[in-house]
């Protein structure tokens, strides 16, 4: 019996494996809530945004600075980071804040399925976020008009 299931999985196709392997490791609830946040940015964040070179390198960098254990939890300050920052949102309506709520969110949500995330990933969405854009813009001038001086 051992035999035949060697040569039955030696003859799967690549597409069922990948589909096993999803149904085995994946949680079923984890997809639909990241499609749900994706579709949120994309509808508050515009092309503009997304293209910025540090929002690219962020999306780069995150799969390499993204660091788990199995050890599942439900990260109660995250959630209330996220609460609070979409009250935030609601009340100022500010980019700056849905974006860290939908950071905030997005980190509960895969310490809740996938494991606990380390903390770089927090410097990391601070690289990527629009209050990092507004502080290398205003300190960028400066620099930048001592260099037209000389």
């Amino acid at each position: 019996m051992k035999t035949i299931h060697i040569l039955h999985y030696r003859t799967e196709s690549l597409l069922i494996r990948v589909r096993n392997y999803v149904q085995e490791n994946v949680n079923s609830f984890l997809v639909p809530n990241i499609v749900i946040i994706l579709m949120g940015c994309c509808i508050a964040f515009p092309l503009s945004f997304i293209t910025k070179s540090n929002v690219l390198i962020g999306f780069v960098i995150f799969p390499y600075a993204l660091f788990y254990t199995k050890k599942q939890r439900v990260n109660y300050f995250y959630l209330s980071c996220a609460v609070l920052l979409e009250v935030l949102t609601y009340a100022y309506h500010l980019r700056i804040f849905y974006f860290f709520a939908i950071a905030f969110l997005m980190l509960f949500i895969m310490e809740l399925f996938i494991g606990e995330i380390n903390k770089l990933i927090l410097f990391l969405l601070a690289f990527m976020s629009p209050f990092f854009e507004q502080i290398s813009v205003i300190l960028g001038f400066p620099i930048r008009l001592k260099l037209s001086m000389l």
